[in-house]
């Protein structure tokens, strides 16, 4: 294992995408599986806090230490391993989840979750629940994580499998790996939506459920065995520019109300702002539009007869521009999922070349609240005379409202509006963070959403994994 302790060795290890910096005394580098548990003991016996590292993509400083220890998992030899017959794959967690994507549709196979950042690690994702444009058929990696391989805090390892601990109401009990022997917890409020804020605490929950979305701050995944899907036999991607946002948030609302075959697996959304980005890039946008849904389909055929005719009366009735741009081949589809993607990086590079953070909502409401919220939103900003552009999973009522401040001062005013925006969102009853987790960035809204109690539950579990609260120390929440 290499111990490196001149920060100017690595500096990139003290940020993450969203700008957000900080410091720490060494970076640790394990090249061997088993150096992974003599790195979290040597930070034991020194008293270390640890931070793991990820690949770097977060938006939260979720993987950006603040004192103590980075440990990175870069240089660990990746395992993927297939099981064939039940239709699942082991992982590394600090496999980038490309490499996982394309073994797995080499198989013929299919990973559901669709994170934007294809370059993440797979630790990173199940450390913060992600998911992506098809959250709004399969739902986020919680629901495709069959096992977890787990180090805690004083080097001890153990392995929880999904249906292995169940709580009896608010109580695990016999849990051989930890010193206390049960876990009690109370449970949190937690909204009826795509959430990905704190804790999963629930009574009668699955214990696997618990490390999924908490950030690192109760154990350090090792290995994560995923539940595969056959590969669909074909996907129908679309693009639907719009007069207006109005119709734009119509014809979503439509199409949310299909069911059975005519089931979209995805629904996203760009605003005008969002489409000028990428003009440049894809040439087929309009930025002319008022905004653009994009959309897919699972079906066999290239495009099915009465689906056509659902979607072209639907685009008609809610002011559609153009016409609708179908893509049933491999690279028509690549195309726009690139453009799908894009509107993420262009947004990061317009934030970094500014040196300021980047200040991005990610929440999500009821899908009754959201037109509502959306406009609320959106005229909040406006008014502000800050730039901005919107995109997101509407199809899960989830929305990604990027302020884009040019200076300082502009990022003071947009962080005011940030938190309007967050009070809002659990107003309506919707959560702060949807898919990117809270990390060191918005751990104030999390107290905003859950109140004091809810804190309080939280650190009581962390207490119980990492008394000394060392593993992603100002994750979520401050130690005690």
């Amino acid at each position: 294992m290499k111990v490196i302790t001149n920060t100017d060795e690595f500096p990139d290890y003290l940020k993450d995408a969203s700008n957000f910096r900080g410091n720490c005394d060494a970076l640790l580098m394990p090249v061997h599986e088993e150096e992974i548990q003599e790195a979290v003991e040597f930070a034991g016996r020194e008293g270390l806090p640890l931070t793991i590292a990820g690949n770097g993509t977060g938006l939260t400083g979720g993987r950006v230490p603040q004192g103590g220890a980075v440990l990175s998992l870069e240089k660990i030899p990746h395992r993927i391993l297939f099981d064939e017959e039940k239709k699942c794959v082991t992982v590394s967690a600090g496999l980038p989840l490309i490499r996982l994507l394309e073994a797995v549709d080499e198989r013929g196979l299919f990973f559901p979750p669709d994170p934007t950042e294809k370059l993440c690690a797979c630790g990173g994702i199940v450390a913060t629940n992600a998911s992506g444009a098809k959250s709004f058929s399969y739902g986020a990696v919680r629901n495709f994580v069959e096992s977890l391989d787990l180090i805690l805090a004083d080097g001890s390892s153990f392995t929880v499998k999904r249906g292995e601990f169940i709580a009896s109401g608010n109580t695990f009990g016999t849990l051989t790996f930890l010193r206390e022997g049960n876990l009690t917890f109370s449970p949190l409020p937690m909204p009826e939506v795509k959430n990905a804020s704190g804790y999963f605490l629930k009574s009668g929950m699955d214990l696997i459920d618990l490390f999924i979305g908490s950030e690192g701050t109760l154990a350090l995944t090792r290995n994560i065995t995923f539940r595969l899907l056959p590969k669909p036999a074909g996907i129908l991607s679309c693009l639907a520019n719009f007069v207006t946002e109005e119709g734009a948030l119509d014809f979503i609302q439509e199409l949310r109300l299909l069911s059975g075959e005519q089931k979209p697996l995805a629904i996203e959304y760009f605003d005008q702002g969002a489409l000028r980005l990428l003009k440049a890039d894809y040439h087929f946008t309009d930025d002319r539009a008022a905004a653009a849904v994009w959309f897919e389909f699972e079906t066999a055929e290239e495009i099915p007869e009465p689906l056509l005719d659902i979607l072209t009366a639907l685009f008609a009735g809610c002011g559609g521009k153009g016409e609708i741009m179908m893509a049933s081949s491999p690279g028509e589809r690549r195309q726009l999922e690139l453009m799908r993607h894009a509107a993420a990086y262009k947004v990061n590079e317009y934030i970094a070349s500014r040196g300021v953070r980047k200040l991005g909502t990610d929440t999500a409401v009821p899908a009754a609240a959201f037109r509502d919220f959306y406009f609320e939103s959106r005229n909040l900003v406006k008014k502000s005379g800050l730039d901005y552009v919107i995109y997101g999973h509407f199809g899960n009522s989830h929305i990604h409202l990027n302020m884009l401040p040019e200076n300082q001062t502009q990022f003071e005013a947009g962080k005011e509006i940030y938190a309007e925006l967050c009070k809002n969102a659990i107003l309506r009853g919707g959560t702060v963070s949807a898919e990117h987790g809270i990390g060191k960035i918005k751990k104030d809204y999390l107290r905003m959403m859950y109140g004091e109690a809810g804190i309080g539950a939280m650190k009581e579990v962390k207490r119980v994994f990492d008394p000394g609260f060392r593993l992603g120390r100002g994750n979520l929440f401050d130690p005690d």
